[in-house]
Order: structure tokens, then sequence, then C-alpha cells
């Protein structure tokens, strides 16, 4: 097991591990689905595919991020793949979801951080929601493991050891990156050489 994530009422466990994603039962502890996840036939390099990442949204929803560079859309109830991205070359190593569940964010080994808006679909007197590829932020240099959004913020840290914050909306533009530094007041730091030379 790779990663997990609760479902909104706690019942359901959705854990994401090599080749699959299972829905545990929290109150039998048995797993009561599995979704496998199947790759793409390379005869050169022959690899299963490991989910990275997961997400689960009020409605049930499964969000995963995986080593294929895909993010795939699940629906919990039935245990089906509603639809999938290809959103990176290499392994989509985080993903995360705004607030109001209506932007999907996902970065992994690419230092862009890739934004999705659930956008309505009609067509022929159908109505469906699907997501759609709405805004890109560069924040890091290197591969991108951790994201949380928090309103209109993105957070981001990877292998460059910075933690990132970038907005999440086309409207603000703003990028500030924070250096793995402890700020030392000079009080402090005269106090412990004082206390060195003595």
């Amino acid at each position: 097991v790779l990663c997990c994530r609760y479902d909104a009422t706690g019942d359901f466990l959705v854990t994401g591990s090599v080749g699959a994603i299972r829905i545990w039962n929290t109150r039998t502890g048995h797993a009561i689905n599995k979704m496998n996840i199947t790759s793409k036939p390379n005869k050169k390099n022959p690899q299963e595919t490991i989910v990275w990442s997961l997400q689960v949204l009020k409605d049930f929803t499964i969000i995963s991020g995986d080593s294929t560079g895909h993010v795939s859309i699940w629906d919990g109830k039935t245990a089906s793949q509603i639809e999938t991205h290809q959103v990176l070359k290499a392994d989509v190593l985080t993903v995360a979801i705004s607030d109001d569940e209506e932007r999907l964010f996902c970065a992994g080994i690419e230092p862009a951080i890739r934004i999705y808006a659930k956008t309505q679909i009609k067509r022929d007197d159908m109505i469906y929601h699907t997501w759609v590829k709405f805004l890109q932020r560069r924040v890091h240099d290197h591969d991108v493991k951790a994201l949380l959004c928090a309103q209109d913020n993105i957070f981001s840290g990877g292998v460059d050891g910075y933690l990132g914050i970038s907005s999440a909306t086309k409207t603000r533009s703003t990028i500030v990156k924070y250096g793995p530094f402890l700020q030392v007041s000079w009080k402090n730091f005269l106090i412990l050489n004082l206390a060195h030379l003595k």
C-alpha cells in the first residue's frame, strides 16, 4: 500500500498499490472492491503501474495519480473508471483537490503543477462533467512530491527543498518560494556566540 484516503463518511478506506486500487470497509476490515490499473505493453521494459497518490471526493469519486503519468477518475460506488488523462510524461506523485472540489492539482516527475477544472459539458440533451486542463504553474526546478490546496493557494514541495506557494486562479499569478532555512534573530545569534566565546 503506497497511499490511502478515507471517504467523507469514514466508512470506506481507499488504498493504492502496484497495479490496483482497493476499497475497504472500515467496519469489517475487508476489501470490497478492486480496480485494476493496466499498463501499456512494453516489450523492452515491462513494468506494472504504480498508484502513487489518491484523493476521494464527497460524492465518492476517486482520483488517482500513477507511474505512467496518468490521472484517472473512478466512480467509487460502482468501482469503474470514468475518465483518464495523460498529465505528465512520467510518474504523477501527488494529486490535490480544491476546497470546493472544482479544481484538481497534479504534479510529479516534472517541475510543473498542472491544474484541471471540473467542467460541465452538454451534448445531445445530455449533461455531464469532465476534467479539463485549466492552468499550469512552474514553481520548482525539480520533481514535485507534495501538494495541498487551501483557499486559492497551492502549497507545494519537492526535491529542491523549497516550500512553494502559488495562486490556484487565473486572476493572480503570484509565486513565492521559501528555502528550508531557520530564521535566527540577532539577539539569539549574539547570545549564542558570546556564550561560545566564554
